[in-house]
């Protein structure tokens, strides 16, 4: 019984660090973006 427990609270966090690691990999792509554009602005 603890063991399902322990197995549903590993999937969630997984399933949470998952969409953590997306919303990341949205932002950083949205900065080099943004780092690009202004560098080209600066020019």
């Amino acid at each position: 019984m603890d063991d399902m427990i322990l197995e549903i609270r590993l999937e969630e966090q997984l399933e949470r660090q998952q969409r953590i690691r997306e919303q990341i990999e949205k932002l950083s792509s949205l900065i080099k973006i943004d780092s690009q554009e202004t560098s080209e602005n600066n020019k």
